[in-house]
């Protein structure tokens, strides 16, 4: 777990923390390309917190783009997107489908970008690729990978550096559930908590996952929180926050009641002359 302490108005400007997967493959340039997914059940806030972040890291100086959700752009092009009526093949030709044009979305604006900005480049994923397992049987999914020739290491590990998962209001806020602010919403409370919490389980495993819930006294709090773990990612000035890692003893891994991953990470140093370490690379491994 993890503690945010703030102290006034004192600003920090630091490295990013997170090492984007995607540099610059099609220009000369050395700026990054940060890749972050926003994720979590229907009726979280995404949208605006999308719509905020945009115009924040404009004004400090990163290049910014959207890449939209899939489904929402299906459903306007006259696609049938509630699975509760689909068949098996169905489920299958529709979630594929999806994907491919997510996977081209993503890809070409990641070109596009690289050989267009002259600024550190952000790319804001509304949903990502392991949505999809959310509404489908297990079945249908592993057909899909099979199909497609994926895995899930790639679809949820390879193409994003963190992921942002804000949860439902089904979830802690029941009373601010709406399923009028999106015409691809269709879930009633239970159901949006069960995608959710499926959601959860689909993303677990991805290094920089971070989780947004309803905790907080506001939905202004909420979408501060998400500002602020944002703005530590790239690295860009903010109130300080410090991260408190906990020791948990006795631990026993049969005692824990959320959906978890195994892994090892590896961590490569380099000593200077001077004794100074300085990290150059961290590698999760699943097990």
């Amino acid at each position: 777990s993890s503690e945010e302490k703030s102290q006034g108005n004192k600003k920090l400007s630091h490295k990013p923390r997170l090492e984007p997967k995607n540099r610059r493959r099609f220009s000369e340039s050395e700026d990054p390309i940060f890749k972050i997914c926003f994720t979590g059940g229907p009726c979280a806030g995404k949208t605006t917190a999308l719509s905020m972040l945009i115009n924040k890291v404009s004004q400090l100086g990163f290049r910014p783009f959207l890449i939209p959700e899939a489904a929402t752009l299906m459903l306007k092009a006259g696609y049938m997107i509630d699975n509760t009526e689909f068949t098996e093949m169905d489920a299958i030709q529709f979630q594929s489908t999806l994907m491919r044009i997510q996977i081209f979305m993503e890809d070409i604006t990641l070109e596009y970008s690289a050989q267009t900005s002259n600024k550190p480049v952000v790319l804001f994923c509304d949903r990502g690729l392991m949505d999809g397992k959310a509404y489908v049987s297990e079945g249908v999914w592993q057909a899909i990978l099979d199909e497609m020739g994926w895995n899930e290491m790639y679809l949820r590990d390879s193409r994003y550096d963190a992921v942002i998962h804000m949860v439902t209001a089904a979830d802690g806020a029941e009373k601010f559930y709406d399923l009028d602010t999106n015409e691809a919403r269709y879930e009633d409370i239970e159901r949006a908590k069960e995608v959710d919490k499926m959601l959860q389980k689909n993303w677990s495993g991805h290094s920089q996952l971070f989780l947004i819930d309803n905790s907080m006294k506001s939905f202004d709090d909420k979408i501060n929180k998400v500002e602020r773990t944002v703005m530590n990612l790239l690295g860009a000035p903010q109130t300080t926050i410090f991260n408190c890692k906990f020791l948990i003893y006795p631990f026993k891994v049969e005692n824990i009641e959320v959906p978890y991953e195994v892994f090892d990470v590896y961590e490569q140093y380099l000593v200077s002359p001077k004794g100074q370490q300085s990290k150059i690379i961290r590698k999760g491994t699943q097990m």
